[in-house]
């Protein structure tokens, strides 16, 4: 019998560092906001998907060689994301953020890891060019903190 020491093979854990890490740093640079009196300044002119962004403050996901807290991890997500996609600032942003909902649930109701490893690895095309448009749209809220 086979002893699996990893959670997911290496390349779906490449595939999901690519993916967080770019969710990571496209979110977190609407969050990175001058100072706080410029903030309150522009704040009143921030669209309701620029707020989401601005204010979103991500956790630490879990390792990933555990199964039940990576699907509670991504369950924790979708909402987030549901929401960021119902207020997106066009069509190409809001089906991207679908896509990434799409995603997370699947993640969130995954049983079988090598399921898992081959979903990583398929949706992982559709968010490198989706994350093209999500960049955008923070870029665009970035501005408007200018």
């Amino acid at each position: 019998m086979k002893v699996r020491t990893n959670f997911l093979s290496a390349r779906a854990r490449g595939a999901i560092g690519g993916v967080l890490a770019s969710a990571v740093l496209l979110v977190s640079f609407g969050v990175g906001t001058p100072s706080a009196s410029a903030a309150t300044i522009r704040s009143a002119s921030l669209s309701p998907f620029c707020s989401t962004i601005i204010n979103f403050r991500p956790g630490l996901p879990p390792s990933v060689k555990n199964l039940k807290s990576y699907k509670a991890w991504a369950k924790s997500l979708i909402p987030y994301y549901e929401k960021l996609a119902s207020e997106a600032p066009n069509a190409a942003t809001k089906a991207a953020f679908n896509e990434v909902v799409v995603v997370l649930k699947y993640y969130s109701n995954s049983a079988s890891l090598a399921k898992l490893d081959a979903s990583v690895l398929k949706y992982n095309a559709k968010w490198e060019k989706g994350s093209k448009d999500i960049a955008n749209a923070i870029i665009s809220c970035a501005k408007q903190l200018e």
